[in-house]
């Protein structure tokens, strides 16, 4: 049974963004049960030439699960959000 739950990101802006696992629940960052914190936020630096990763979204995720987060910019020392995404466990 093949189950992924690796996920790749490629920033080709001008800023750098952070990731920020969410959940309605706990809030964010989201920080799965027996992960560490630091897998909480997925720092991608600007211009990135190729994609960053393999990201692990934690090490209980389960098949067909959905899991959501923010893209936050930072600029000049100041965060922001510039949206969001989910991505769904194979």
């Amino acid at each position: 049974q093949r189950k992924t739950d690796q996920v790749f990101f490629q920033n080709n802006d001008s800023v750098t963004y952070k990731l920020v696992w969410t959940d309605k629940n706990y809030g964010s960052p989201f920080i799965a049960p027996n992960s560490p914190p630091d897998k909480g936020t997925i720092t991608l630096t600007a211009f990135a030439a190729q994609p960053s990763g393999p990201w692990k979204v934690h090490d209980q995720a389960k098949s067909g699960q959905r899991y959501s987060f923010d893209i936050m910019s930072v600029k000049d020392g100041k965060t922001s959000r510039a949206g969001s995404g989910t991505v769904t466990v194979e």
